[in-house]
Order: structure tokens, then sequence, then C-alpha cells
């Protein structure tokens, strides 16, 4: 378990003192399982059970021996989906945690639990931890009194909180896996092979929405390669479409698949009320992971990322989703975009407490303001607008814009 990963552990004991039913969910292989494994382990020796065994060298989320421990049950194993059902049919259900895995494989056999014994394990001090890669299909689900009592966790890849090697963040990605690789090469070949798999696995999860799986399937690759020659700019979904032939809300339900895949970040845009400026009111997409968007872009070293022309929008947009992570373990604000027909731009746009902040990424060797940005705290009204650049020093560039280097924005939040 990554050392950064304690301070999940801590949320997850939290979570579960005040809700019995606590729901892990986030894109596949980003340590979910290890998390659930690592923390019943840690209450083991409490709760007086056995502790669960992940293999040490698929590390984080490995296979986990069935046989350590009677509570852990996965949805991809028929025998463990089969041992489940015959312990519901005899009511045997008791151990003090149950971790339930890849739930929705089998949403059905979730349905069964609750209605058997999902009151037992809410009036009764006993807990379930459920694990998947989907969360509002899986919350339709749950019975209403089952709600109630539902703690809900979303699971990220690793960011510069728990990893300060930021080049190699940057390059690789968060993800474990890919992040703890022994090269580049195997690195770039697991990214490679995720994309793929994630793709599958989240068209199977949403199968309501599919008539024809393998045209989809098909449609959506393509797709996904024109969202990353779009990454960080305007969305043209009409321009998208044209291109695949394909109409404006099948665009916007595949984009909806990706997002909640966990791929893409949609930033909607901010508009403000009797601006006089024409606002841009299109939302910005981009890939949320820099080390898929790097394999999207068939980019494996760190030489060939600093020769491609994809150089500057890569940092900016790694930067900007590490921002927003560092936001979110401290306030669950909503992020936004914003621009003006005229050129002017915030990267990003967040409020706190009734108070306006905007962020400009720049790779620049120094920030700087133009006119159009200085403007731009008094015309949104905001209380402080961040130039985040590469470097380290702080720059005072007016009353309200100050230049930042990335890590020491980063480092004064952690």
């Amino acid at each position: 378990m990554k050392k950064g990963r304690t301070a999940l552990i801590r949320k997850v004991g939290g979570l579960l003192s005040s809700h019995n039913i606590l729901l892990i969910y986030g894109p596949a292989r980003c340590g979910k399982t290890a998390l659930a494994v690592h923390y019943c382990n840690l209450v083991a020796p409490t709760l007086g059970i056995s502790s669960l065994a992940v293999s040490s060298n698929s590390f984080p989320s490995g296979p986990i021996s069935a046989s350590s421990m009677g509570s852990y049950f996965d949805f991809e194993s028929e025998q463990d989906v089969e041992r489940l059902r015959a312990r519901l049919a005899l009511g045997e259900i008791l151990e003090p945690v149950i971790i339930l895995d890849n739930i929705h494989k089998n949403l059905s056999l979730i349905s069964d639990l609750f209605s058997k014994c999902g009151d037992f394990y809410t009036r009764f001090d006993k807990k379930i931890i459920l694990i998947s890669i989907d969360f509002e299909k899986l919350v339709n689900v749950f019975p209403q009194y089952v709600t109630q009592h539902i703690g809900v966790m979303q699971i990220t890849p690793l960011t510069y909180q728990e990893e300060r090697d930021e080049k190699k963040l940057w390059l690789r990605g968060g993800f474990p896996e890919s992040l703890l690789a022994n090269s580049e090469e195997e690195s770039f070949a697991w990214r490679k092979s995720y994309i793929k798999s994630s793709i599958d696995a989240n068209l199977i999860v949403q199968t309501q929405y599919l008539s024809d799986t393998k045209r989809y399937q098909s449609n959506i690759e393509k797709f996904v390669q024109l969202v990353t020659q779009y990454h960080g700019n305007l969305f043209n979904a009409s321009a998208i479409g044209a291109q695949l032939s394909l109409s404006h809300p099948t665009i916007r339900r595949y984009l909806g698949i990706l997002e909640r895949a966990f791929m893409i970040r949609i930033l909607k845009p901010w508009i403000v009320p009797g601006l006089r400026k024409r606002q841009i009111k299109t939302p910005r997409v981009y890939i949320k992971d820099s080390g898929l968007y790097h394999a999207l872009l068939n980019i494996e070293t760190v030489e060939s990322l600093h020769s491609s022309i994809k150089l500057v929008l890569s940092w900016k947009y790694f930067a900007l989703e590490q921002i927003i992570q560092t936001l979110l373990t401290i306030h669950h604000e909503q992020f936004y975009c914003w621009s003006s027909h005229n050129g002017a731009s915030l990267d990003l746009f967040v409020q706190k407490g009734g108070k306006n902040f905007g962020f400009k990424i720049d790779y620049s060797a120094q920030p700087y303001i133009t006119p159009s940005v200085a403007a731009l705290p008094d015309e949104l009204d905001l209380r402080k607008l961040f130039i985040i650049y590469p470097g380290e020093d702080a720059v005072q560039l007016s009353t309200k814009v100050i230049g930042l280097g990335f890590s020491r924005w980063m480092n004064s939040f952690i």
C-alpha cells in the first residue's frame, strides 16, 4: 500500500464508523480492492477475523486468495458467486465485514443480497464494502432503506499528493501498475492494454444503452482517438459527429460512456450574467490521466514527450487535473471553464464559500499576464487569479493575480 494512501484508509474507517455499507467506486485497476483488503487486514485483529492475502507481485490490486477469508467475494469469479448464493440460501453471511468486489458484474445478486439480509446489516453492527467501476447504475439497484445507510467513496489513480516524482507521474500517469512498472516500455504496454480493456468493460456495464455492442465498440474506439485530438479544446460534438457519420445525440452518449469510465473530464462553461463580452457556452473535454493521453498519442518516453507538438497541452492538463484532485480532497466543489469570443479565458473557475477563484495554466519559464488577463478579476469578480507555471517561485503580478510554480502551489495544499 502506497504510503500516501494512508489518508484513504482513514477515510474508509471514518465512513464505516457512520455507515454499515460502503461503496468504493472508481476506474478499474486504480487500487480499490487493495484499499478495502488493506483496511480489513488492519482491523482484522480487533474483530477476530482472518487476514486477506493480496499477491505482492501484482500490487496494488492483484488476485486475492478466496480461502484466506470467507468474507471476500469477487463477482468476476463464478466460484465466488456460487459460494455467495449458497451462503445467502443458508443465511450464513454473518462476518463482521464482507467485501463484494466487481458488483457491477451481477446486479441481480446484489438485489438478492439486500432483499434477504440487507436489513440485518443495516440494523446491526455488520459492515459491507462494495467495490465497483460504476456508480449511478448501482445506486438505482439499492432499495430505498438501504441507500440511507450507504457511504460513498471515489478512488482515483495516484496523484501528486501520493507520488512526488512529478516527471514520472506526468509521463506515466497515476495508475499504479503503470507508475510502478519496471521500465517505460512495460508502463506504456500496460496503458495501451488498459485503454482497450477499460472501454470494453464500460460498454458491457452500460449495455442498457447498446443494441449492437460490436458496432458501438468500433465507433467508440474511433471516438476516443478524436477526443484525444480535441484534448483541452472546446468540444464540437457536431464536427466529431460529421467525421464519424454519427448523430449529435450519439456523440453525447459516447461522451457519457467515457465520462462514466473516468477516462475524460468535462468542464462545463461558467456563464457570468450581464457580462458585456460574448461568452462561449461550449464545454472543454480532456483525458484525465496524462499517462493514458500519452499512450493514445503513442508517446512512450520522456524524450518523445519533449519533442512532441502536444507537449504544452500535455503539461497544462496534467497540472490542471492535479489541481482539481487536490481541491477535491479539501472541498467538494464544482469546476468550470470560462472563455469569451475575444480570446480571454480561464482554464479553471471555482467557487468556494461564495467567492470566485480562477486558474490559468501556462507552460512558460516565467508567469506573465496580458491586458485581457489583468482585467479578469474585476470582470469575473475573482477573489484571486492564479497563474500556474512549471517553475518554483511565487510572483505577485497584480493586486489579485499571482504567479505560482506548480509544485509550490501543490505543496501549499498538501
